[in-house]
């Protein structure tokens, strides 16, 4: 089994959670300088996140091992 890295971040922001997560993990919200992104946000998905600028070309990617729009 490859190594994984875990990321935890916190932020304060004027939306709601479901509001945050539909967005973060929608294939339809792509932030510069991202170029396009493929999401299945669910355990055991994907998601691959490409940057491609005349210098450069980059792909991002990784697996859900959890995936809940709001923790309980």
């Amino acid at each position: 089994m490859p190594d994984r890295m875990v990321i935890e971040k916190q932020y304060e922001l004027p939306f709601s959670r479901d509001v945050v997560y539909t967005v973060w993990v929608s294939s339809d919200t792509v932030i510069s300088p991202a170029t396009s992104m493929d999401v299945l946000p669910e355990i055991g998905g994907h998601y691959r996140l490409f940057m491609e600028t005349p210098e450069f070309a980059s792909k991002n990617e990784g697996y859900f091992l959890v995936s809940s729009p709001a923790e309980e």
